[in-house]
Parts: structure tokens; C-alpha cells; sequence
């Protein structure tokens, strides 16, 4: 982006450099390196690590891995309050 200040420069600069984010995933369709994930997990407070099993099921499911760390090296999980 053409921000001064971004997720990408922020890692980057308190890295020091040891951290590069850059989209990926556009092997399998993904584009920008930004997808969308839907499932049926309430989205209630203290349910934070059933929707993040939920979320992953659903990345393993759509993309047809066993891991998604098969498509990314680091995934960011975006959750509701």
C-alpha cells in the first residue's frame, strides 16, 4: 500500500528487517494475499480457540491442504469482538 505506516512496514521496521510480510497465496487463487473465510462458529466472547480451529478447518477444507501453512508461512486471523 501506499501508506507511510502499514502492517508490512510495521513488522518490518520493528524487525529490524528479520520479518518481510508479502502476500502469498496466489497459487491458489488467493489474491493480494487476502481471502475470506466463512463458517458456521458463533462468533461469542470466550470462544476465541473454537473459532480459530474452526477458521483453520476451513482454509484446510477450501484449499484442499492439510496445513495453512501449506499455501503461507503466516496466516493473520481477523476475529469479531
Amino acid at each position: 500500500s501506499g501508506d507511510v505506516f502499514n502492517l508490512k512496514t510495521g513488522y518490518e521496521q520493528c524487525s529490524h528487517g528479520q520479518l518481510t510480510i508479502n502476500p502469498g497465496g496466489s497459487d491458489y487463487g488467493i489474491v493480494n494475499g487476502v481471502v475470506t473465510i466463512t463458517v458456521d462458529t458463533a462468533a461469542t466472547s470466550g470462544n476465541d480457540a473454537a473459532m480459530r480451529n474452526a477458521v483453520t478447518a476451513q482454509i484446510n477444507a477450501q484449499f484442499g491442504v492439510s496445513d495453512p501453512r501449506d499455501i503461507a508461512d503466516y496466516w493473520m486471523y481477523c476475529l469479531p469482538p
